[in-house]
Parts: structure tokens; C-alpha cells; sequence
């Protein structure tokens, strides 16, 4: 489920970079018995996340922006070229941005959809089980938590609600924002 390159060399390096910074980034695995390290897990699939699905967005507002552009200062190169080929040849520096771009927008949206999946299973897991109800309760500044149906939960399409979240671009704040509206969402649709 919720992977991470735990070996003595990343282990090692991380120990440093968090001596010579005086950062404290994680350098073990998560005890998935210790409410502390599940409640940090799910707080940084979280952030990262919603970093990821803020950056897709951005990507694709960007397309359409030098879509337009295209259309607008070259007319007849964008009329003939298919910009949603990838190969296609093109002298106009606009048009091979936009196809870089494309590239980019394609890779960011398969680290989203993988990351919505390891979120929404650190969430359903977090949720479902009632030894990590204080955690749950101090994450989402939430006084309760109702008992949420765990087939629900894995319905709902957890990008399509981060979209509408204003993204915070604080770790913190990104697991308590999309944690609401994921209890919220299950609510809703009658998961409780």
C-alpha cells in the first residue's frame, strides 16, 4: 500500500541532509500499529496529494492558454497541425512548448491518479479504524468523526473533490481541508 525507499543508503542520506539542514524528514518506515505514524503518513499522502493535483490543474489551464495562442498568432499551423500529436514536426516555438508541455501534463497526471489512489486507501484505512479516532479528530480539527461505510468511501472520486479544495499549499492544512470534505463527501452519500 503505502510504499517508500527505505533502504540503509536513503536512510543514510536523509539522516544528513537533516543534520546539515536541521530538517526532520522521515527517514524510517511507517508502524502502521502506532497511531502517531499513521496519523504522519496520511498527512503527507495528503499534501502530496493536493500539491500534485494543483500542479495538474496548472498544467492543463497552461494548455489551454497556448492552445489559444496558437490559434490566435499562427492560425494556419494550428488549423493543420494536430497538437494532440506528439510527433509532429513544428518549427514554431509555441507549438513545441505546447507539445513539451503535453508531455509533462501526461506524466503529472499519472503520478496523480497513482497518488489519489494511495490517499484515498491511507484515508479509507485511517478512517475505518477506531484505534486512530483522536488522530483523526486533531487532523481535521473535526469534534467528531462519524462511523463512516468504507464502500462509500472508495466511491468517491477523491480528485474530483480536491479540485474544489482551495489549495492551501501547507502539508497540514492540504490533510485537514481534503479530509473534511472526504467525511463530508461520505456523508452525503449516505456512508454513515
Amino acid at each position: 500500500m503505502i510504499k517508500g525507499n527505505w533502504s540503509s543508503s536513503k536512510r543514510n542520506a536523509i539522516e544528513l541532509l537533516n543534520a546539515a539542514l536541521g530538517t526532520r524528514y522521515r527517514s524510517k518506515p511507517y508502524d502502521m500499529n502506532n497511531p502517531d505514524d499513521v496519523a504522519h503518513m496520511v498527512t503527507y499522502i495528503s499534501g502530496e496529494f493536493m500539491d500534485l493535483c494543483h500542479y495538474s490543474t496548472e498544467i492543463d489551464s497552461m494548455l489551454e492558454y497556448l492552445d489559444e495562442s496558437i490559434e490566435t498568432y499562427y492560425p494556419a499551423e494550428w488549423i493543420s497541425a494536430d497538437l494532440a500529436v506528439s510527433d509532429i514536426k513544428t518549427d514554431i516555438p509555441m507549438a513545441k512548448a505546447y507539445l513539451q508541455l503535453r508531455r509533462a501534463g501526461k506524466t503529472m497526471n499519472k503520478a496523480l491518479v497513482e497518488a489519489a489512489a494511495r490517499c484515498k486507501e491511507a484515508w479509507s484505512l485511517f478512517l475505518g479504524n477506531p484505534a486512530y479516532g483522536k488522530k483523526a479528530l486533531e487532523i481535521t480539527g473535526l469534534e467528531e468523526i462519524p462511523v463512516l461505510d468504507q464502500d462509500t468511501l472508495k466511491k468517491i472520486d477523491i480528485i474530483d473533490l480536491a479540485i474544489e479544495i482551495d489549495w492551501p499549499y501547507v502539508v497540514h492544512d492540504s490533510a485537514r481541508q481534503l479530509g473534511r470534505s472526504l467525511i463530508n463527501a461520505a456523508t452525503a452519500a449516505g456512508g454513515r
